[in-house]
């Protein structure tokens, strides 16, 4: 009898720390107009292909705007006055036609997700370094060579996508991102494997897809957190004699290489444990 009163109270007690339904989920506005007549009560914008032809200065108005979404839209540049949405923690600014930026967007300190993939971005502002609140960047499939050394202070992101670029080297200051977990680097003009990673030590993944790749470096097996490599369509014809030190490596991809089957044999026999891709 004890026993049950015991499991009775404990169910009772339990049953006061979970609430009795969902917290509401943010309104979000699809409709610029509407957005407008609601100033204040607003958080969430979301105008993805609204058919706009340029920045909306009207967001101005917005005065408690964390979240925007404009992509989709033809935008082509994107005025100074971004800088006046100084509450934004998520911009996605994909497939908008931009060909820069401007250098006041390092003004949205507490920006902690921005997506710029899809555009014509032929290089950064240094500004960008400035945005130090940032966990997620996606810069994939624009047209950047290279990559301001200011990139190398955004000590807080974690995930940097640079797929679909023209990159032939990377910054040395791209060691500083000790946060880093997820480095996408695919269909790019790397020739080598910049040193700048081997800093990376909490990386997890590292995608190197559709590149120049002959070789890659001995460092690479010294890299704790990996996980997950992706070194397909590259020009490699071996691996690095410690590649074995790599215990923690469950995903390995090298499709389209040229390696030989002893070495194929060889990359398997010292990684028992990781799912290999040939």
């Amino acid at each position: 009898m004890k026993k049950a009163f015991l499991l009775v109270s404990l169910v009772s007690c339990l049953a006061g720390c979970f609430p009795w339904r969902a917290p509401d989920r943010p309104r979000v506005f699809t409709d610029l107009d509407e957005a407008l007549a609601h100033p204040d009560e607003v958080t969430h914008v979301r105008l993805h292909g609204a058919g706009l032809n340029a920045y909306p200065p009207e967001l101005a108005r917005l005065p408690n705007l964390i979240h925007l979404g404009l992509r989709g839209n033809r935008l082509g540049e994107l005025p100074p006055a971004i800088s006046e949405l100084r509450g934004l923690g998520w911009l996605d600014l994909g497939e908008c036609g931009l060909t820069a930026l401007p250098s006041s967007i390092g003004e949205l300190g507490g920006l902690s997700v921005l997506y710029l993939n899809d555009n014509q971005l032929e290089e950064l502002p240094r500004d960008i370094g400035s945005l130090t609140s940032l966990k997620y960047l996606n810069l994939d499939r624009n047209k950047l060579s290279s990559l301001p050394e200011a990139l190398g202070t955004l000590e807080n992101l974690r995930w940097l996508r640079l797929n679909g670029n023209s990159l032939q080297d990377l910054p040395t200051e791209l060691g500083n991102l000790r946060s880093l977990r997820r480095l996408y680097l695919r269909k790019n003009r790397l020739e080598t494997l910049p040193e700048a990673i081997s800093k990376l030590e909490n990386l997890t993944d590292l995608s190197l897809s559709n590149n120049k790749l002959t070789a890659i470096p001995e460092w690479v097996a010294e890299m704790p957190a990996l996980r997950r490599l992706d070194l397909d369509r590259n020009a490699l014809t071996a691996l690095p004699e410690n590649i074995g030190r790599l215990k923690g490596l469950a995903w390995l991809k090298l499709e389209r290489n040229q390696l030989p089957g002893e070495e194929t044999e060889r990359v398997k026999s010292l990684l028992p444990d990781c799912h290999i891709v040939f």
